[in-house]
């Protein structure tokens, strides 16, 4: 049978071990439920600002659809007869609204690009819409152009065009819409 001492050292021991080991345990899953708080808190963070950036990226698209709206409408609505109409400065309020809607739009394009990589859906929408609007603007800014420089007018042809051109504008930017609400979670 052990003496006393034997059971006095054994004991001191083990109150030895457990008073170190309890707190090094006890560290070690503290230290565990912090990162994985940490990693929840940085997810959520990330989530939000993406939702932000869509958010954004979707009132540049319409800012930038409006714009080439007003502009193909200042076209459209101004018979070629008439001499304001065949001068420059009559749409350039609509073209530099134009110019600074596009430029904003691709900034945001820019980010999107970083954030969620080239190939992701919600860019490929994005860029789709974008597309859409410089194909509008370059054949509407070419008509402006014969238009001023008093070369035949070819309006009609657009006028006919221009509810299918708006059309299809929107259809892209609600592409884009359903591509970024799938792209955060939300319905």
């Amino acid at each position: 049978m052990p003496d006393s001492n034997t059971i006095a050292l054994v004991s001191v021991v083990g109150a030895t071990a457990t008073a170190i080991a309890v707190p090094l345990i006890n560290g070690a899953f503290a230290a565990r439920a912090d990162r994985r708080k940490f990693e929840h808190e940085r997810h959520e963070k990330d989530l939000d600002e993406r939702r932000a950036l869509l958010d954004d990226c979707a009132h540049a698209l319409t800012t930038y659809i409006e714009a080439t709206r007003d502009l193909l409408g200042r076209y459209v609505f101004s018979h070629p007869a008439n001499a304001e109409a065949r001068d420059l400065d009559f749409y350039m309020a609509a073209i530099d609204a134009n110019i600074a809607a596009k430029a904003h739009a691709y900034a945001l394009n820019r980010r999107l690009v970083i954030r969620l990589g080239r190939h992701s859906d919600v860019v490929v929408a994005y860029g789709n819409v974008l597309k859409l609007l410089d194909e509008a603007t370059t054949d509407i800014a070419t008509r402006i152009t014969e238009r001023t420089a008093n070369k035949p007018d070819r309006r009609d042809d657009l006028v006919v065009a221009q509810d299918s051109m708006n059309a299809s504008w929107y259809e892209a930017h609600e592409r884009y819409l359903d591509a970024a609400t799938k792209s955060v979670g939300s319905k």
